[in-house]
């Protein structure tokens, strides 16, 4: 019985802890994760503290320099922050017989509380999510909607 009792503690101790997000593609587009926020281009704007943040996004290009708390791993960005379990964005291509989908993460550039990484696609134009430095959420910048 004592023995038991321990399995269920520990059990329950590992399923209670907070694990990272490591998001691979499996299960679809960054923009579809239910920890992402999709924003508005002026959203963004606001949340930056910036005019045009579409016209600053795309006049930055990426970068190999990564700042503190963001490492390159193969193919894949991580961003850490204290007391937060890592972020994973891993780049991914698949190409089929006929046709292929790619999502690729680069890094970019710190913008104030905020990483700015761009997303790349096979068949659309390049995106951009935004990672807080400190939470680590992410905001996906959805250029096509009005969200509000």
């Amino acid at each position: 019985m004592k023995y038991t009792v321990a399995i269920v503690l520990v059990l329950f101790i590992i399923s209670s802890r907070a694990y990272p997000h490591d998001f691979d593609g499996r299960n679809g587009y960054i923009f579809d994760q239910s920890y992402v926020t999709r924003i508005s281009e002026s959203n963004a704007s606001a949340l930056l503290k910036i005019k045009n943040a579409g016209d600053v996004f795309l006049k930055k290009s990426k970068t190999t320099i990564l700042p503190n708390g963001v490492k390159k791993s193969s193919d894949k960005l991580i961003f850490k922050a204290a007391g937060k379990p890592d972020l994973s964005l891993k780049s991914y291509v698949y190409k089929g017989k006929d046709d292929g989908d790619s999502q690729r993460f680069s890094y970019v550039s710190e913008l104030g509380k905020y990483h700015l990484v761009v997303v790349e696609f096979d068949h659309d134009r390049p995106c951009f999510i935004l990672v807080h430095k400190n939470t680590l959420k992410i905001y996906f910048v959805d250029y096509d909607s009005k969200i509000d």
